[in-house]
């Protein structure tokens, strides 16, 4: 019985200390580079998104720069996006009207004002030429393979044949004078 209670003492003291842990440092950041969300100097994207368009290279936050490739007659696009502290807010541009090499900037504003533009430079895609070209090559290569297996199945017939020409062996003195 009387190890019963130390062990539960122990147990207490234990359960008592993670907890006085976990409440002192709960929610306060231990160093700067894990500021993040609670900073009110962090001025940067966490996520963006483009509705029915691609951005170009994959996003990443320390990344300002950014291609928007969307299908041709594209004038407007959707963004979903997300600030990176909760402090900050987020200024977009224009997102309607657009045309191929329009630019969009959204700017992140930190709340101790420090700022970052992020620039999505519109550009139309050219998908669709790219599939013409490849389903006429298919058509091409699949006439190629109906005209072939024609020609065999009308040689197996009978129905044409192929003759061989004999090689003329020349000699040399065909060649001299």
């Amino acid at each position: 019985m009387k190890h019963l209670k130390q062990f539960t003492f122990v147990l207490i003291l234990l359960f008592t200390f993670f907890i006085g842990l976990n409440v002192t440092n709960a929610g306060v950041p231990k160093n700067e580079e894990n500021l993040g969300r609670y900073s009110e100097r962090y001025a940067y994207l966490e996520f963006l998104f483009a509705h029915d368009c691609k951005i170009s290279p994959d996003f990443n936050m320390y990344n300002y720069e950014y291609d928007l490739i969307c299908a041709p007659k594209t004038d407007k696009v959707k963004l979903t996006y997300r600030a990176a502290s909760v402090y900050s807010t987020v200024n977009v541009g224009n997102t309607e009207n657009l045309t191929n090499g329009s630019v969009i900037t959204l700017t992140v504003t930190a709340k101790d004002g420090s700022t970052y533009d992020y620039k999505l430079t519109m550009r139309y895609s050219n998908s669709k030429l790219l599939y013409t070209i490849l389903i006429v090559v298919i058509i091409i290569i699949l006439l190629m393979a109906i005209i072939s297996l024609v020609l065999y199945i009308l040689w197996k017939k009978g129905i044409i044949k192929f003759e061989k020409k004999e090689k003329e062996n020349i000699g040399t003195e065909n060649y001299v004078n």
